[in-house]
């Protein structure tokens, strides 16, 4: 028997204007965040840099490109968050004002995986995806959403300080947080947290925003002197050491 033959071309398979998916997040993650959290994470994929898998798409261009609403985006951005999906920077101007938020999509070895908790009997996402998966089908929500909460089965991996400020923060946009990362990791100094280095970036950036006043070459000058002298390694050295070393 003759086969027929289509009048339909085949897909282009030639790159361009394409984006990747780690099969990891179909396999397992897409049933539990449902269709409309993974549409937010493929918009992410979308938008991010094939090298450094950074993004910073605004949550109202992603809520009108998927056709939702910023509270349902916004939403999910906190749960890729929380299970290590995605990092959430936020860049600020010299003035230290709120600029954006930069979206790093995370390697799976960081993934947390959700508990297992089943679906409906017509295919509806469990937990968080409930209310936004009636939103997608245009329909009224009236399930029972008190039961949304994933939990985490596996232990937050350990916070890597060093990792962080050398890969994270001597590479922001900010020079003022350029220059305290540095000092940091001239101390060095360990924190447990992202918090805990967010909180010491505040206390010491007054400080840090008149050192921008100066190139970065005067500083690293000052702050290897300084490291150099022994007088200095006897004391509690900071960042107001070097602008007056800089200063002489």
């Amino acid at each position: 028997m003759e086969k027929q033959q289509s009048f339909f071309k085949g897909r282009d398979n030639r790159n361009k204007n394409w984006f990747w998916l780690d099969n990891e997040y179909l396999n397992g993650y897409a049933k539990h965040f449902g269709a409309v959290g993974t549409a937010i994470y493929l918009s992410l994929c979308r938008h991010a840099d094939s090298e450094s898998q950074r993004c910073f798409p605004a949550q109202k261009q992603i809520a009108e490109e998927l056709g939702i609403n910023r509270d349902t985006v916004s939403k999910y951005l906190k749960i890729f968050e929380k299970y290590c999906l995605i990092e959430i920077i936020k860049e600020r101007d010299k003035n230290q004002k709120w600029l954006n938020n930069v979206y790093t999509l995370l390697d799976k070895k960081y993934w947390l995986k959700p508990d297992p908790c089943g679906t409906g009997t017509h295919g509806e996402p469990c937990g968080n995806d409930r209310e936004s998966h009636a939103e997608l089908a245009d329909t009224n929500n009236t399930q029972n959403t008190n039961n949304t909460h994933i939990a985490a089965t596996a232990v937050l991996p350990p916070f890597k300080c060093k990792e962080y400020l050398d890969s994270i923060l001597l590479k922001d946009a900010l020079q003022q947080v350029r220059l305290i990362a540095a000092y940091a990791l001239a101390k060095p100094l360990d924190f447990p947290s992202k918090k805990a280095v967010s909180d010491f970036i505040s206390r010491n950036v007054r400080i840090a925003k008149q050192l921008v006043e100066y190139s970065e070459s005067d500083f690293y000058k000052a702050m290897e002197e300084i490291k150099a002298d022994k007088f200095y390694n006897n004391l509690n050295w900071g960042l107001e050491t070097i602008l007056k070393k800089i200063v002489k």
